[in-house]
């Protein structure tokens, strides 16, 4: 029941996780459920828009914040924006065809795994940070 509770929202995703919270006042604790969905209804175009509104976000913050070199280095199925910052800042790490936006095609999709090590992490959705190499 808090799986379909979770679908039945105004967004139309082929995907939810379901949270109940209890035992607020004592001792908080959180269930989190994610059973397959077999019938879930997907819309294309308001996926399309969000990862749209989502990616083109990220590279608005990249172009205006004035955080990061305004080109990427390439670095494998990567691409990395340095931070201009000083002292140790943090860089920004896209999966190839974000800084293309190659996103707009509805068929993209992301061509890495979850990554994590010592010095970076990257997620599902091609977005991570790097501890910068000097």
């Amino acid at each position: 029941k808090h799986k379909t509770q979770s679908t039945s929202g105004p967004l139309l995703v082929n995907f939810s996780v379901a949270s109940v919270a209890y035992d607020l006042y004592r001792s908080p604790k959180v269930k989190f459920y994610d059973p397959p969905l077999d019938d879930a209804e997907y819309n294309e175009d308001l996926n399309l828009e969000l990862r749209a509104m989502y990616y083109g976000a990220i590279l608005e913050f990249i172009e205006n914040s004035g955080w990061f070199e305004a080109k990427p280095s390439t670095e494998g199925a990567f691409d990395r924006f340095r931070t201009v910052q000083p002292g140790r800042g943090i860089d920004l790490i896209l999966s190839k065809g974000i800084y293309q936006r190659d996103w707009q095609d509805a068929g993209w999709t992301i061509d890495s795994k979850k990554i994590s090590d010592d010095s970076r992490y990257v997620d599902l959705d091609g977005v991570g940070l790097a501890f910068p190499r000097y």
